[in-house]
């Protein structure tokens, strides 16, 4: 018979346990005690991972991919300690849920540039029903001031690119951010934007990254196209011209949680890339 000393004795249905080491394995096993010396038998194991933290300042070019998305295919990955979800949990395939996908010939959105890695970006693929996907970084954890970073004195900062077959041939936007539109006569690129209101990218924290409803939102954007200084769907030409990936920075004042998360309101044939991002002051 197996002896223990018990990590926790309650009398509710949860417990908390501290002193675990991050993004580790564990065993739990329960028993009941009546007093008395009246125990039942140990049940488990149940095997059980915790979260993980990620060092403070932090950086990832999405070349290293580890951590499988929820939809457990060991093909689609994200970065280790990240989380992934579907806002409303009925995601089936990989493309429900955020992953990262590697450059191709076929799929290119570098355009050798130079503004974004060309090998791997985070990828966000909207879905039919116009349905939001998330992601959930990991704690960020200052191992000189040795604890954990408040949110509220940092910002979150990448490139990011949108793709889309829902505007004739043109399928290169990056994201304009100014979600409020209201007055969009007689100006095209407002009146894309406002069509196109719910590719909404989203960014906030978290307090509980087991349940997405926690999400508090600190900004967000939607997508306008760039076109290049031969086309005439901007009211004015583009001086940027081929610029295709977006350099967003969001301060997280006001942040009412310690997990940062992402999340994509997207319709099909949508999809919204991420690379090099840092959480920094």
């Amino acid at each position: 018979a197996m002896e223990a000393t018990p990590a926790a004795t309650v009398d509710t249905t949860y417990a908390s346990v501290s002193g675990l080491n991050p993004a580790t394995e564990y065993d739990l096993y329960v028993r009941a005690n009546c007093g008395g010396g009246d125990v039942s038998f140990w049940v488990g194991p149940v095997t059980m991972k915790t979260l993980a933290v990620a060092k403070y300042p932090y950086f990832t070019d999405f070349e290293k991919p580890t951590e499988m998305t929820a939809a457990g295919n060991a093909s689609y990955k994200v970065d280790a300690g990240w989380i992934t979800g579907h806002a409303k949990g009925t995601g089936t395939t990989y493309s429900a849920y955020p992953y990262v996908k590697a450059n191709t010939a076929t799929n290119n959105y570098s355009y050798g540039n130079g503004e974004a890695t060309a090998a791997n970006a985070l990828m966000f693929a909207g879905q039919t029903s116009a349905d939001s996907m998330y992601v959930i970084l990991p704690v960020m954890y200052d191992s000189t001031a040795m604890a954990e970073v408040d949110l509220d004195t940092v910002q979150i900062r990448f490139q990011a690119r949108q793709m889309t077959s829902g505007l004739g041939t043109k399928k290169n936007q990056i994201p304009f951010k100014n979600p409020s539109v209201t007055n969009v006569t007689g100006d095209p690129a407002a009146q894309w934007q406002e069509a196109t209101r719910k590719r909404a990218i989203m960014v906030g924290v978290v307090s509980n990254p087991m349940d997405i409803s926690t999400f508090h939102m600190l900004d967000s954007f939607v997508l306008a196209p760039v076109l290049s200084t031969k086309d005439t769907f901007l009211t004015t030409e583009d001086p940027r011209d081929n610029m295709w990936w977006e350099e967003i920075s969001i301060p997280l004042a006001g942040a009412k949680g310690k997990y940062i998360a992402m999340l994509y309101y997207g319709t099909s044939s949508n999809y919204f890339y991420v690379d090099n991002l840092y959480v920094e002051k």
